[in-house]
């Protein structure tokens, strides 16, 4: 599962610059401000899922080490809670934006215009 969610990531990572390079190119009017927070919140939570994936394995990768960072709660063993701890408020804000933009037309479906 977390090797798919990273495939998205790095989609997305891809995909949202060159949208946004072609929004330039064709000079299409700028997405409005809450539109834009509801992007930043989105890109937010890839950093965020980035960063846990991460952890989890920087933590999971030499299991004789990870056996011995738990019990002693090492600042590697925490990172994982660190990251996973802020993610349910960016979710929230993800949610409401995603609900928003689609009932404000703030997006549309691919190649409808």
């Amino acid at each position: 599962m977390l090797g798919v969610a990273l495939t998205v990531l790095l989609g997305a990572a891809v995909a949202v610059p060159a949208t946004a390079l072609t929004r330039r190119l064709r000079r299409r009017p700028a997405h409005p401000r809450p539109a834009q927070a509801a992007r930043a919140a989105a890109a937010l939570a890839g950093l965020l899922a980035a960063g846990f994936l991460t952890a989890l394995l920087a933590l999971v990768s030499d299991g004789n080490a990870m056996m011995e960072a738990v019990p002693l709660g090492t600042p590697p063993a925490l990172a994982p809670t660190w990251w996973g701890a802020a993610f349910p408020l960016v979710a929230l804000a993800v949610t409401a934006g995603a609900v928003a933009g689609w009932l404000r037309h703030w997006w549309r479906p691919a190649g409808s215009r």
